[in-house]
């Protein structure tokens, strides 16, 4: 999880700049990474937050796609 912490501040982010479409493909990996082992470790509920804080701030600046992928990340261990 620390490390996927790590790389999703070295990212830009949705609202930071509109992102090439491969940048914005590397953050939603990212952030479904982070997602996943978050749940996995057990902590469902940081992962469901930060789930819908993505989407969110995806939605908001106008990555729709982006936003739609983070929609698939199951939230189960």
């Amino acid at each position: 999880a620390e490390a996927y912490r790590r790389a999703l501040r070295l990212l830009p982010s949705p609202g930071q700049a509109d992102g090439d479409p491969g940048s914005r493909s590397l953050w939603v990996r990212v952030v479904q990474g982070l997602v996943r082992s978050l749940a996995q470790g057990g902590d469902v509920e940081a992962a469901r937050l930060l789930k819908e804080s993505a989407q969110e701030k995806a939605a908001t600046a106008g990555w729709h796609a982006e936003a739609a992928r983070l929609e698939t990340i199951p939230l189960h261990p």
